[in-house]
């Protein structure tokens, strides 16, 4: 006879079987770690810039893609020009 799986947290939530029923509910989960991300200051984001507007194999590119990465969210989530909703197709479409 196979080994029977461990109960499942949707299982006890779906009521199937009882927490106590269940050894992960009785181990303390570990305490989480606080997150190291962080902003990168001015000076940082400068000196990245310097390096992909001067090395690489396509420094335009690396330039646009660090700045659409750094734009403010607010110029970002700007709305379209065009509305979809409005928008027909051609009716010539070999132009």
């Amino acid at each position: 006879m196979p080994p029977r799986a461990p109960p499942t947290p949707g299982s006890i939530a779906a009521g199937l079987i009882d927490a106590s029923a269940s050894p992960a509910h009785r181990v303390a989960k570990p305490r989480r770690l606080p997150s190291t991300r962080r902003a990168l200051t001015p000076p940082e984001l400068e000196e990245i810039n310097a390096e992909a507007r001067t090395r690489g194999n396509d420094v335009i590119l690396d330039a646009l893609l660090l700045r659409l990465h750094t734009e403010p969210p607010a110029a970002a989530a700007a709305p379209w020009p065009c509305a979809w909703s409005t928008w027909t197709p051609p009716t010539d479409w070999s132009a």
